[in-house]
């Protein structure tokens, strides 16, 4: 919107440059991170605790920056929650229905 009305601003202070790049390094280490997690524990643990990003958010603008905790955040954040752990529960199912009618063929 700032370039259609004109007033984009590029002038940003070496101090502004600086939390950028601590930023991208730190977003950089949180990927690195989820990556290597995922090689430790399997893909629907790791979907169930990616959902709770939603709650963390939410509780760190609440204590750091005193927001206001609204009642539609919180059903949002569990309708999110419940989704995901509801899908991640049936791939799971399905996964254990197909390994158990491939353990029965091979047999």
């Amino acid at each position: 919107s700032s370039l259609v009305t004109g007033n984009l601003n590029l002038n940003i202070t070496i101090t502004g440059y600086l939390y950028i790049i601590i930023l991208a390094f730190l977003s950089l280490a949180g990927m690195i991170g989820f990556k290597k997690g995922l090689e430790l524990i399997n893909t629907v643990t790791a979907a169930i605790l990616s959902t709770f990003e939603p709650v963390t958010s939410l509780i760190v603008g609440v204590l750091l920056l005193e927001e206001i905790l609204l009642v539609h955040q919180i059903i949002g954040s569990l309708l999110i929650i419940f989704a995901v752990v509801f899908v991640a529960l049936i791939e799971k199912k399905e996964k254990t229905m197909v390994k158990s009618e491939v353990d029965g063929k091979v047999k």
